[in-house]
């Protein structure tokens, strides 16, 4: 059998599939004829194929200089170059093809995505352009012209060239999932989602159909959908990084941080230059209080991609959980330096600013929320208020944000007020009773209900921005500003133990579920049982949830909370407590809001509005603050909160917090 008989037969069987045996051949070839260019340049194909691209490369190099007229050893070396992300070789190896046949489509593809890997995303046009004339059906061309489009900020040609390429194959993989990736970066999602659809009618068994659908499900917030079609992505193409990688930040956002650190792993194995992959990690390991290893992964993102934004305010984030406050703000005003309007990080430096008490940059830099939570901004069609003079006019303060919040920053009807406009409070609908007949407010609505006329309005958060509230100090100081019906007192005082019996004392241990931070406010509510070697306390369950909460064992609970139809009664029951020991919650606000005395719990890395280093708050002054020494510290809270509440139970007659 000749050489050229061996050879023919080798890559017969290479393009079935059985390379390991046409590999086999072609070394078998070169034993006796070690300059043979057909053997040289398949063995290089064939090891390029099994993933040793830097071998490969240097096979082919030999079959050139055994016989340099081949245009195809040539188009063969420049795609491993572009493989290997080295954009001058793979340009060299592209214009040694065309050097031999000058209109090679192939050639001039490889030499336009070489140049664009050079960020020579303008030079990239004229070789693209060149090779869908030479071949006006070469879709590869198409989609990568776009991208160069793309990346010049060209938007409108890039759809063109790929609405071209759908229209001579309506049903091709790579330019539905390319056509989807544009529409999701630019925020379409719905029509992006619909692409991917598409291509998964079209290619069932195709992986990136899956894996941009789940994306376009992620970005809507919808990540419990998009968690098991990554998941089928990941089956169908178990060593794409790129399913791994977001299927992880998927579960980091579900809180399963164990999951997430072990699929973002397994995508850097996959792909360890991926520097999303080691941000998404970084930040996972946040959420598992790994913060060490976060921030050397954080670390390792920024060293392949320095400007990117989401790594530099992740690792602020890092840096603040573990309240290491300046070298904090520098992350986060390095992520703004390179991408200044990135409205997650302006949030992320408005809590870090109201958490150390600059209130200027914090209530400023709060503004970007409605960037951030773009869906929940409310158009009212009249202006907002912005501090000027609203004396003789009627303005409408709404709430925003969680019930607390509301509880708390409902002081400020009576500030605005006093600015000479009848105010109307809008409140959620369980708010509504207890908030009724706060001071200040002129009409108290519930969301839903119709809204009479107003000439201003202004989300209750921004309030103190627009009253120029510049530091902790000038918070307006509020006693008593919520109380219960005497009929809801009296209804309770019949539900509860005696007045004079034991100290009555209401427990809660845990937040909304979901809640941004309800894994770090949230304590596991066995931690709670060494408060019942108390003597001399009756404890009472305020732990009112969304989802049934497992109680303290051990603890002789009275719970009463089926009775808790809104805040108006739990107000009414708090009303006949001692004292009221919870974690950051709704509870905590509305007895402070009552003038009760309150121990509040808090984890190590407070929200903001607590502030740092103090176990008193300007916004309750019945309210104490015990505060975790380090990150996930419950144990040592609640051994303090005993010592304290002994102390207490001790002192006869004494009822002061």
């Amino acid at each position: 059998m000749t050489t050229n008989d061996q050879i023919r037969d080798a890559i017969q069987l290479h393009q079935s599939g059985k390379i390991a045996e046409a590999e086999t051949i072609y070394r078998r070839i070169l034993d006796t004829e070690p300059q043979n260019p057909a053997a040289l340049h398949m063995l290089g194909v064939a090891i390029g194929q099994r993933g040793d691209r830097q071998q490969a490369t240097q096979f082919i190099a030999r079959a050139i200089a055994a016989q340099p007229t081949v245009p195809e050893f040539h188009i063969n070396l420049a795609l491993l170059y572009l493989e290997l992300g080295d954009g001058p070789k793979a340009a060299d190896a592209a214009r040694g093809a065309l050097a031999i046949r000058p209109n090679d489509h192939r050639a001039l593809a490889h030499l336009g995505n070489a140049l664009k890997m050079m960020d020579r995303a303008q030079e990239s046009i004229e070789p693209f352009e060149r090779a869908i004339a030479v071949k006006p059906d070469f879709l590869p061309a198409m989609r990568h012209l776009a991208d160069s489009l793309r990346r010049l900020g060209r938007d409108a040609e890039a759809d063109k060239w790929l609405d071209r390429a759908l229209e001579i194959r309506a049903d091709d993989a790579e330019s539905l999932a390319t056509k989807g990736e544009e529409l999701g970066r630019r925020n379409r999602l719905p029509e992006a989602a619909d692409i991917f659809r598409r291509l998964i009618a079209a290619h069932p068994n195709h992986w990136a159909g899956y894996n941009g659908l789940a994306t376009s499900m992620l970005y809507q917030g919808r990540v419990d959908e998009a968690v098991p079609l990554f998941e089928k992505a990941i089956a169908l193409a178990p060593n794409q990084a790129g399913p791994r990688n977001n299927l992880g930040h998927a579960y980091t956002l579900q809180r399963r941080a164990d999951l997430a650190i072990a699929s973002l792993q397994e995508s850097l194995r996959l792909d360890p230059s991926s520097a999303d992959a080691h941000n998404n990690l970084g930040y996972a390991l946040v959420i598992a209080g790994r913060t060490d290893e976060a921030i050397e992964s954080l670390q390792r993102s920024l060293k392949l991609a320095p400007d990117a934004c989401e790594a530099w305010s992740n690792l602020g984030n890092v840096f603040a959980a573990r309240l290491q406050t300046a070298p904090a703000m520098e992350a986060y005003n390095r992520a703004l330096y390179f991408r200044p309007d990135h409205s997650e990080t302006h949030w992320n430096k408005a809590m870090l600013a109201l958490l150390i008490g600059d209130y200027p940059t914090g209530w400023l830099e709060h503004e970007w929320r409605w960037k951030k939570f773009a869906d929940q901004r409310r158009d009212f069609r009249r202006p907002l208020w912005d501090g000027g003079d609203i004396a003789g006019k009627t303005i409408l303060l709404h709430a925003e944000q969680g019930h607390g919040d509301t509880i708390q920053f409902a002081r400020y009807c009576d500030a605005v007020a006093r600015r000479g406009a009848a105010v109307i409070l809008e409140c959620q609908r369980p708010l509504f009773a207890l908030l009724k007949n706060l001071q200040g407010a002129a009409l108290v609505i519930a969301r839903g209900d119709p809204l009479p006329p107003f000439d201003f309005h202004c989300p209750l958060l921004s309030v103190p921005y627009a009253l120029g509230i510049d530091s902790p100090n000038t918070i307006p100081e509020q006693g008593a500003y919520l109380s219960p019906s005497e009929e809801s007192r009296e209804k309770w005082r019949q539900l509860l133990p005696p007045e004079d019996g034991p100290l009555k004392v209401g427990l809660a241990w845990a937040g909304a579920p979901k809640h941004g931070r309800d894994y770090d406010r949230t304590m596991d509510a066995d931690l709670l049982s060494p408060l019942a070697d108390v003597p001399g306390v009756r404890f009472i369950s305020l732990q009112k949830s969304e989802v049934p909460r497992r109680k303290p064992a051990g603890l002789n609970l009275l719970d009463l909370t089926a009775h808790l139809t809104d805040f108006a009664e739990t107000a009414a029951l708090i009303s006949h407590l001692d004292l009221v020991i919870t974690v950051d919650t709704a509870v905590a606000h509305l007895a402070a809001a009552m003038g009760k005395p309150v121990w509040t719990m808090l984890s190590f890395y407070p929200d903001w509005r607590w502030l740092l280093g103090r176990d008193d708050t300007a916004w309750y002054p019945t309210m104490k603050l015990f505060r975790q020494s380090q990150a996930g510290d419950w144990p040592g809270v609640v051994t303090r909160i005993v010592a304290k509440l002994r102390e207490r139970t001790n002192a006869t007659g004494d009822h002061e917090a």
